[in-house]
């Protein structure tokens, strides 16, 4: 008997791996009237944040005497040293969170870089390829994609939590961030009991449940227990306050009277600034959110000169070291791949 041979069209194979990518990318979407109004907002928001952060800048730098301003590189050194461990931390946390919900073993220097290379995703808007980025950079190393989401959406959750932890301190004890703030400490804890509930299976799972249905994937069969959000809890408070520390060098940096009784003013305000910028969905990369955070708390302990320089040198210094994170990661990525260790 002669065998027929079937071809692809005419009995097309239903995939069962959604590329990330279709749900992602904002160009495969049409342009319905309500993506529209979303998007004006968005950048009607944006553009108001900028403003005042902009108008704020140019007065502080304008009142800075550039004569006598004689920045400290070695300080600066230290305070980009600083924030790349914080880098490094907040990677580890999320390779972490992908052990305790996937089953592949993949290395955890691959893990750590794909999450570095996927966090230059937080400067598009929606910040939607920051999660995205990291099951579509580890899938060619044979990782379930739906549990690499999973433990991504997760570890997310969890540093908003750790932040805002962090940055209550500064939510009480601040005249000024109370003053712009009203009643911050009860805003904090309404997120941190959502981001806590969100962590508990039998929340998670019927989120998690729903948002893979409309991406067109099973749920993730795993979950986590108690004690798999040990270690990337304790990275996470690594990494707000290695922040922390990497803000005060490059404030001495800047300035050399930046007193050490602004240690846990930096921490705190590190924490703030980076959640509440992750928070503005509007903003990429917190773009204007940080700054206008880090003017509101240091105005008033220095001056808004030198709040200012430490607003732009952060911002600067944050580019720098996530630039340099991505791209060692991108090359050991690459070279993984080459090899073939997974």
């Amino acid at each position: 008997m002669k065998k027929t041979r079937t071809t692809r069209s005419e009995h097309p194979v239903p995939t069962t791996d959604h590329d990330p990518r279709d749900a992602a990318s904002p160009s495969r979407r049409p342009w319905t009237a309500r993506r529209v109004v979303v998007s004006a907002v968005r950048l009607a928001l944006l553009a108001a944040v900028l403003f005042y952060v902009v108008r704020a800048l140019v007065a502080g730098f304008g009142a800075v005497d550039w004569s006598a301003f004689r920045p400290d590189a070695w300080w600066l050194t230290a305070g980009g040293a600083a924030m790349l461990a914080s880098v490094a931390a907040v990677s580890l946390a999320t390779a972490a969170n992908i052990r305790a919900l996937t089953t592949t073993p993949t290395p955890w220097p691959v893990l750590v870089s794909a999450v570095a290379v996927a966090r230059m995703g937080r400067y598009v808007p929606g910040k939607v390829l920051a999660v995205a980025g990291v099951p579509l950079l580890l899938k060619p190393f044979g990782c379930n994609v739906v549990g690499v989401t999973a433990a991504v959406l997760l570890n997310s959750a969890l540093n908003v939590l750790t932040g805002l932890l962090v940055a209550a301190p500064l939510l009480v004890l601040s005249p000024p961030v109370r003053a712009y703030v009203p009643a911050g400490w009860l805003w904090t804890a309404i997120i941190m009991a959502a981001m806590l509930a969100m962590l508990h299976p039998a929340v998670n799972g019927p989120v998690f449940g729903f948002l893979f249905r409309k991406l067109r994937k099973p749920p993730p069969t795993g979950s986590m227990r108690l004690r798999d959000y040990v270690a990337p809890s304790l990275w996470l408070l690594v990494q707000w306050a290695t922040l922390g520390a990497g803000m005060w060098c490059i404030g001495r940096g800047l300035d050399g009277t930046f007193s050490p009784s602004h240690g846990w003013v930096c921490v705190s305000t590190a924490a703030l600034a980076v959640t509440v910028g992750f928070l503005a969905l509007f903003a990429p990369g917190g773009l204007g959110v940080r700054e206008a955070i880090f003017l509101v708390v240091f105005t008033p302990l220095l001056d808004v000169e030198r709040a200012s320089l430490l607003a732009v040198g952060m911002r600067v210094m944050t580019l720098v070291t996530e630039m340099f994170a991505a791209v060692v990661g991108a090359v050991v990525l690459r070279r993984a791949k080459r090899n073939n260790r997974c």
